[in-house]
């Protein structure tokens, strides 16, 4: 029904589309259409985001959910700072506590992080070879 429905949007060039968002569907304006919405919305662009956000949010959406530790054992760096700032921005989320030493805070993505990288659900990113998926 929902690709009937798209279908017609499409067909009478509507802004409208309907995306599946893992389990649920969200009603969205088709990209074609952003600028123009923007421009009525009076909505000032969001600030892109840096290399070490995207490289914190590849850690997360790929090895979820994760703990601080094992996204800073991975990039060798600290990142408290690009952790709160994803939390901030909704792209991810705390996911309970892992079953290890101490209890350290899980993470992983939203619906939101789904949305902004237009994707259905997480088998939806790319392949990455020889990727090991180690928790610490």
């Amino acid at each position: 029904m929902i690709d009937s429905i798209n279908q017609r949007y499409q067909d009478t060039g509507s802004a409208l589309c309907i995306r599946k968002l893992e389990n649920c569907y969200q009603l969205c304006t088709r990209e074609e259409f952003a600028p123009v919405i923007r421009d009525a919305l009076a909505i000032s662009r969001n600030k892109p985001l840096s290399a070490s956000a995207l490289e914190v949010l590849a850690v997360i959406a790929y090895n979820q959910p994760v703990s601080k530790g094992f996204v800073e054992k991975v990039r060798g760096v600290n990142s408290s700072y690009v952790i709160n700032s994803l939390i901030e921005k909704g792209l991810i989320e705390e996911a309970g506590h892992l079953d290890t030493p101490n209890k350290p805070t899980a993470y992983r993505t939203t619906p939101a992080f789904l949305r902004c990288f237009g994707l259905n659900s997480l088998s939806d990113l790319p392949p990455v070879e020889n990727m090991q998926k180690t928790q610490s």
